[in-house]
């Protein structure tokens, strides 16, 4: 049981942190100048009982597991 506890501190203490990929953020064409969000939108829509279009469900970047990219628009 010691060398287990031994090992387990070692693992603990020497590991590598972990890093999460940053995701793609949407993109927001605002006065005809272009700007990064960084909420998700459609992710509610789709998770209200709606299924996310095959187009994208494919082999995906890890910068973006929800397999789109959306682009806004503001106009009057």
């Amino acid at each position: 049981m010691r060398i287990f506890s031994s090992l387990l501190l070692i693992l603990l203490l020497f590991t590598a942190p972990a890093f999460a990929t940053a995701q793609f953020s949407e993109l927001l064409d605002y006065n005809g100048k272009p700007e990064r969000m960084f909420s998700v939108p459609l992710e509610s829509y789709f998770s209200a009982g709606h299924p996310k279009p095959d187009m994208f469900r494919g082999p995906m970047c890890t910068a973006c597991w929800r397999g789109y990219v959306g682009k806004w628009k503001i106009m009057d």
